[in-house]
């Protein structure tokens, strides 16, 4: 009996059940008594793939209405107004990445449409003007 009480006051297993307990209960706080929520967030906190699709939205939204105001209205939500960054560089950037690994043909043309409408066609993006596709 002493042998089986010795075992359970040795002090490593206690160590390793007490991290083990605490892992567990703040996990339970975490996920279930405390989770972590997100409202009201701006488009310019979102990480740069989700802002890539915002653009690419953006630029799909432009392909139906050419409305040049409401895209450049909605794309300056994506600059950051503590380091403001311009709307031709954002889309620009976009539109080179998605050609560079060859992104949907669809979405590159919007993208290109939309750089067009902005005034900002590069080199890159000549090839996918006037909706022709290389």
């Amino acid at each position: 009996m002493n042998d089986l009480r010795g075992w359970f006051l040795d002090s490593r297993l206690l160590l390793i059940g007490g991290i083990l307990l605490g892992i567990g209960l703040g996990l339970v706080v975490g996920w279930n008594v405390y989770p972590l929520s997100y409202y009201d967030t701006d488009p310019y906190d979102l990480h740069g793939s989700y802002q890539d699709d915002y653009v690419v939205m953006v630029g799909a939204l432009y392909a139906l209405e050419r409305d040049v105001e409401a895209a450049r209205q909605l794309l300056t939500m994506l600059s950051d107004p503590n380091a403001p960054r311009p709307i031709k560089a954002i889309v620009v950037e976009v539109t080179e990445r998605y050609i560079a690994r060859g992104a949907d043909p669809t979405d590159v043309a919007h993208l290109v449409g939309l750089a067009e409408a902005l005034g900002s066609v590069t080199t890159p993006m000549r090839p996918y003007l006037g909706g022709q596709q290389p």
